[in-house]
């Protein structure tokens, strides 16, 4: 590695075999190119330095790796580009070579001032300047064509008030592999440096990025690309003009990876080492976020200059922030950058009258949000025509001023009362840093920055930034699933279901409620919850439901549904609440409630009663699994019968608890002979494994969390159950981490198949990010059930939960629960017409729990 910057990660020496802390030069390239004798040299990563010595470099047959010299010339030349471009076909500012000032005189009066001054080769703007008239065309010729002697000195029509548009790609043998578009907030002339970026872009339609898109494949294919490279371009009147090409890494590859979430660096060395690799075009679009970035400046530090900012480069640096949409991330941006949002009273000096017209709405929105709205008089004159109470202000020594017993501007700078000064000037490029004489506008940038008064001085930028205090109203709140990422392995999930929880409330909240229930499943990354009716009172008639939906709504953390259960004589009543349940339960063996069915021929009223469209869900063991199967005459075979039903074309499903996944009869002893008590029992080891070879059949993980102190389980009758919540993801993300099961099949199995079986709506916004791999160890008691036990004492998992985002709002971070009581929603009610099941048909669902049985 060849780095003179101390500023760069890239120069820690932790970071490169060896690291040669050097100028990039061509000298000192030879020097250690001969010493190393390398496979060859990458030049693309190195900024504009290294471009420059590209054809230096291959003339003496070193061996350049990626895009050739020959290409990078063609880039860099302005010259060759814009023969390039125009063979291929492609739009490009009107230019030049600039051979005597005679000429330069004569091309600037046929296209018209503005014009772009600027040498071929080109690091940060240097030498570039925007000419308003012959006289600063005289001026800058002789500074740019002192700095490049070895290239021509082009000028080209400057387009004003256009947007620029900055494209980051990679490409293989002239393939472009993947691209980013991000478009500049300033119009153009303002440096890339300098500017504030937006990515994905929001301004831009479809049309516009297929050409975009067509562009890039053009150049990407004339140059022969491999590697990266950066494109800027010009839009206007919908044309797309190109800019410049750039044959390496632009400042805004790390923005524009991090923002997409894919590596474009890494890609591109990849392509550069010869290694295949699988395109990603369809990135362009985003992941979910908005990026924004903007420059950070040291104008408080170079006494006497200017804020204006120009085609030359003045930012020290820059700051990127992810957010929504645009505006919260410009305001996270911005407040990053040192800048205050303003509380009261707020400075304008607009220049022109097309800047005064267009900032009047915004000027508008900063009435309506109640700002002290103060302005110079020209400024104030004409708001105050157009109905906006602003205050004139004057410098104290102008004409018609104001009265000595008045503040003027100076007065009020220098008192620091105002919290924000918008100065736009009259001519908005090409301005020198330096001013050639004190203007009133240069004296208002200059104070506000010396007094760090936050300044605006570009028109785009104050547009959003009051747009974006409008939209967000003041600070922008962190959001974690927006502001924070995690250097592990972190997979993104769907928010998970369990269709298969006991909550205990009412009747026993010593065990647990709606409150403590919801907090374990959000801390193991379930969003959605279907409780179980063996209450006290049971979910058996409309009165028990309506108590139970009221302590939920009160209590329930995350999103929730309600079975009703069946019970010898309610067959005809319990159907009424169809629609509001999440199903109707059937218990046909043993239950601690009066919810057991012992008659075949009240299962059969059930089955008949109950809408067919609506889920049947059955607690079966034994026989009693083969006889609800619509009393089908199927063997007692376990788990098999399951799929020998499925293979008739019965409409069953079946799910599984972890713990009949990851513990047998042979954990009894270490969790204990009572404590190991749960319905249906452990099974052997051979079962276990009967149920791992058959887990295609098994539509649902669900934990039958069931909630007992350790009182009650050391007790002379314990009851059976183990809970489950906070577990059933770490020990499912075990079995990813040990290849025996996918992130498909948990999704699979914990959202897909539950919505479609329980006809369930989609929770918009709602998603458990895990991470895989992260080892420890489960304690003797999980956080948030009040059970404070768990059969899965002292077991190694691979794989936690890091954050839970329920409806946009985090609900789980790091393991601690922010979503308060009553922030669930009941299903039923999010779903206000219940949608036929888009898989499942009658006749009805029986949905066994055939955990091992």
């Amino acid at each position: 590695m060849l780095n003179y910057n101390p500023e760069t990660v890239s120069t820690d020496y932790d970071e490169c075999e060896r690291l040669y802390f050097d100028e990039i030069s061509f000298e000192i390239v030879m020097d250690v190119y001969e010493k190393e004798n390398p496979e060859g040299i990458i030049l693309s990563m190195g900024g504009q330095l290294p471009n420059n010595i590209a054809m230096h470099l291959h003339r003496q047959q070193v061996r350049i790796l990626g895009t050739s010299p020959e290409m990078i010339d063609n880039a860099e030349n302005r010259f060759k580009f814009s023969r390039m471009l125009d063979n291929i076909g492609i739009l490009q500012p009107r230019w030049k070579v600039l051979t005597t000032l005679e000429d330069a005189k004569k091309f600037s009066a046929t296209v018209g001032y503005p014009c772009l001054v600027r040498p071929s080769y080109v690091l940060s703007g240097a030498a570039m300047n925007v000419a308003h008239s012959d006289q600063d065309l005289v001026t800058y010729l002789g500074n740019a064509m002192s700095l490049s002697s070895d290239h021509p000195v082009v000028i080209s029509k400057f387009i004003q008030d256009a947007k620029e548009i900055d494209v980051d790609a990679v490409a293989c043998d002239g393939e472009v592999v993947i691209m980013a578009v991000s478009e500049h907030v300033e119009n153009a002339g303002v440096h890339s440096g300098d500017a504030t970026m937006v990515l994905p872009p929001q301004d831009l339609n479809d049309e516009t990025l297929k050409k975009i898109r067509k562009i890039c494949f053009d150049i990407g294919q004339a140059l022969m690309v491999t590697g990266p490279f950066n494109m800027q371009l010009i839009a206007k009147d919908n044309e797309l003009k190109v800019i410049e090409c750039n044959l390496r890494v632009s400042r805004s590859f790390p923005f524009v990876s991090k923002t997409l979430d894919h590596d474009f660096v890494a890609l591109a060395t990849r392509v550069i080492c010869g290694v295949s690799v699988e395109p990603a075009l369809d990135c362009c679009t985003g992941c979910g976020r908005v990026g924004v970035k903007v420059p950070q400046f040291s104008f408080s530090r170079l006494a006497g200059a200017d804020a204006m900012l120009g085609v030359e480069m003045s930012s020290t640096g820059e700051v990127a922030c992810f957010g929504e949409d645009r505006y919260e991330a410009y305001l996270k941006g911005m407040l990053s950058t040192g800048f205050k949002i303003p509380q009261d009273c707020i400075l304008l000096s607009i220049g022109s009258f097309k800047s005064k017209n267009e900032m009047l709405p915004s000027v508008k929105t900063l009435q309506e949000l109640g700002f002290q709205l103060y302005a110079s008089l020209g400024t104030a004159d004409f708001y105050s025509e157009h109905g906006i109470e602003v205050k004139p202000v004057d410098w104290p020594f102008e004409e018609g001023g104001n009265g000595a017993t008045e503040l003027s501007i100076l007065d009020y700078l220098v008192q620091n009362k105002f919290d924000m000064v918008i100065n736009l000037p009259l001519r908005n490029t090409g301005s020198r840093r330096a001013s050639s004489f004190i203007t009133h506008g240069y004296r208002t940038r200059r104070m506000a920055i010396d007094y760090s008064i936050p300044l605006i001085t570009d028109i785009k930028c104050a547009k959003l930034f009051i747009e974006a205090l409008k939209r967000v109203g003041g600070a922008p709140k962190v959001k974690t699933h927006i502001d924070c990422m995690s250097s592990g392995r972190v997979v993104r999930l769907p928010g998970l279901i369990d269709v298969h929880v006991h909550m205990r409330e009412p009747g026993a909240t010593h065990k647990e409620d709606f409150s403590s229930g919801t907090a374990a499943a959000l801390a193991g990354g379930v969003t959605l919850v279907l409780a179980m009716p063996n209450t006290n009172p049971a979910i058996v008639d409309e009165s028990a439901f309506n108590l139970v939906r009221k302590l939920a709504s009160a209590g329930a953390r995350c999103d929730y549904g309600l079975y009703v259960g069946a019970s010898a004589d309610n067959y005809s009543t319990v159907k009424e609440l169809a629609h509001l349940s999440a199903g109707l339960k059937m218990y046909l063996n043993e239950t601690f409630t009066t919810l057991r069915l012992d008659d075949m021929s009240t299962w059969m009223k059930h089955l008949e009663q109950w809408p067919k469209h609506m889920p049947l869900v059955c607690h079966a063991e034994g026989r009693t699994t083969a006889a609800i199967l619509l009393l089908a005459e199927l063997a007692d075979r376990p788990v098999l019968v399951i799929r020998a039903a499925k293979e008739k074309g019965i409409q069953v499903t079946c799910e599984v608890s972890p713990h009949h996944l990851f513990l047998t009869e042979d954990d009894a002893d270490r969790i204990g002979i009572k404590r190991s008590g749960v319905k249906p029992p452990l099974v052997t080891a051979e079962d276990q494994k009967a149920l791992w070879d058959n887990i295609d059949i098994i539509d649902c993980f669900a934990t039958d969390h069931a909630p007992h102190t350790l009182e009650e389980k050391d007790s002379e009758k314990p009851p059976p159950g183990f809970p489950g919540l906070e577990t059933m993801l770490p020990m499912l993300l075990t079995a990813v981490h040990q290849g025996r099961l996918t992130i498909d099949d948990i999704i699979l199995r914990l959202c897909t198949n539950p919505r479609k079986i329980f006809s369930l709506p989609e929770q918009k916004d709602t998603y458990v990010e895990v991470e895989i791999g992260e080892e420890w160890t489960i304690p003797p008691a999980m956080t948030y059930s009040k059970a404070q036990w768990t059969p899965f004492t002292g077991m190694k998992v691979n794989g936690c939960v890091r954050r839970v985002v329920l409806r946009g709002e985090t609900a789980v971070i790091d393991g601690k629960v922010l979503a308060a009581p009553g922030s669930g929603q009941d299903v039923r009610v999010i779903s206000a017409v219940l949608p036929p099941p888009p898989v499942y048909q009658p006749p009805p669902w029986s949905h066994p729990q055939v955990r091992g049985s």
